[in-house]
Order: structure tokens, then C-alpha cells, then sequence
């Protein structure tokens, strides 16, 4: 969720894509730190040239979780299980 938290706090500075690519190339990295948010993602932040502070308050924020939430229960109700998630057509036979 914290990852999921860092993506859409990112997007409140138009730099979703950027963070999202960033969090996925360096998972391995980060997914066993106790404290992902200050070891890593405020670095990536750094990195991406996002406002600090306004990252870390977005990162918190109420809205920032609903809409993790809202995406989560949509993903949900699609039967989806995993991130990222592929979708392909399957032709009629």
C-alpha cells in the first residue's frame, strides 16, 4: 500500500508514471525495508524532483488513500489479484 501511497502522491505532482517505473524497476530493493517511505521513496522523490514536503504530506493525506482504496475495490471487483495486470483479447471460436 505504502508503494501504492508513493505512485499517487507522485501524481499530485504530475510525475505518477515516473514514480510507478521507479517502484517497480527497484522492488527487490526496497519491498523488505521496515521503513520503505524514508529509506527509499523520498529518495526516488528527491530524485524526480518532487516537492518534499508536499510528498510526504500527500503520501498521508486522506484523499491520496481513498483513492488507493477506490482502486483497490475496483481491482476487486474486476476478480483481479496482482499488479501489474495484463490484459489481452481472446478471439471466439
Amino acid at each position: 500500500m505504502l508503494a501504492a501511497y508513493a505512485a499517487e502522491a507522485a501524481a499530485n505532482q504530475n510525475k505518477f508514471w515516473q514514480m510507478t517505473d521507479k517502484l517497480y524497476d527497484t522492488q527487490q530493493t526496497w519491498e523488505a525495508s521496515n521503513d520503505p517511505v524514508n529509506e527509499f521513496f523520498v529518495k526516488y522523490a528527491k530524485d524526480l524532483n518532487l516537492d518534499i514536503n508536499k510528498f510526504k504530506a500527500d503520501m498521508n493525506s486522506d484523499s491520496v488513500k481513498k483513492r488507493v482504496d477506490e482502486d483497490v475495490q475496483q481491482g476487486n471487483l474486476m476478480g483481479l489479484d496482482s499488479t501489474p495486470t495484463f490484459f489481452s483479447e481472446r478471439s471466439k471460436g
